[in-house]
């Protein structure tokens, strides 16, 4: 099994594995991948939350993360766990449906709707959360 997929499945698995985090976010730095640049920040974050490190985290949302509105985000080690929809309508269905499929995404644990105006959602979702 190559290293991505033990990886993956470490991070799926056991989400409060800190070393797997911060090996899965050295190996895509070392691919040049920003996402692993996000792990190793919010993990900094954790253990030692400062200004310099929120603004550089601001930063890195700004540059790579595009998030939708009417959403919340609950984010832990550079990986989305929890996302609450607040309200859907048709014109919000393209964005959240890139955002499910972000690799922020891939471990989601917990999503919920809160107010769902837009009957063909559920099918939506179906589709493409992870």
């Amino acid at each position: 099994m190559e290293i991505t997929a033990e990886l993956e499945a470490q991070l799926r698995d056991h989400p409060e594995d800190v070393d797997s985090h911060l090996v899965y976010a050295d190996w895509l730095q070392s691919r040049g991948d920003p996402h692993g640049e996000l792990i190793a920040i919010q993990h900094a974050l954790a253990t030692k939350p400062t200004a310099a490190l929120k603004r550089e985290q601001s930063a890195w949302f700004a540059r790579h993360f595009k998030k939708p509105t009417r959403v919340e985000l609950t984010w832990t080690r550079g990986f989305v766990r929890e996302l609450t929809i607040k309200r859907l309508g048709p014109s919000d269905v393209d964005p959240t449906r890139e955002l499910l499929q972000h690799p922020a995404c891939r471990f989601l644990d917990k999503l919920a709707i809160a107010e769902q105006r837009f009957p063909t959602w559920i099918e939506t979702l179906v589709e493409v959360a992870p």
